[in-house]
């Protein structure tokens, strides 16, 4: 993988934590950590291409999400009203292994276990949705949700 792609992808994370949306709730802290966050994930996301010597890769499912849609979706009973991506502490990864897109919560363990690893090493609880049947989510645990 390109490594200046990789860059410019990482730095996109980490500015997802500066950005000023009338959507994101103003919590106390919440904004420091979405920053730790930002780049707990920009890591994380650099980090994918080593494992198993280049066998998977990703892509950008959803990031933030806005309330409306939080709502939305809660109605149709595929995601929850106080849903991390509105913080900007969640992203859905599309993961290949070798090419080839994995449906499968099961497929996202060798993510899952990386992402669990990594970050607490940026002051954050990581959540990852193989744990509980949500394979492409990554998160950053706040005020109880993941």
């Amino acid at each position: 993988m390109n490594k200046n792609i990789v860059a410019a992808a990482a730095a996109g994370i980490a500015a997802l934590a500066g950005l000023s949306i009338d959507d994101t709730p103003n919590d106390a802290g919440l904004s420091e950590y979405q920053g730790r966050c930002a780049h707990a994930l920009a890591h994380f996301i650099t980090q994918i291409p080593a494992i198993e010597q280049g066998r998977y890769s990703v892509t950008f499912g959803e990031t933030f999400r806005s309330q409306s849609v939080a709502m939305a979706y809660a109605k149709q009973g595929i995601g929850i009203a106080n849903s991390l991506h509105t913080k900007r502490l969640a992203v859905d990864l599309n993961l290949f292994d070798r090419g080839r897109f994995v449906e499968s919560s099961e497929g996202h363990k060798p993510l899952a276990d990386l992402w669990l690893q990594i970050g607490p090493h940026f002051g954050i609880k990581p959540a990852a949705g193989y744990y509980f049947n949500d394979g492409n989510h990554y998160s950053c645990q706040w005020q109880g949700v993941k």
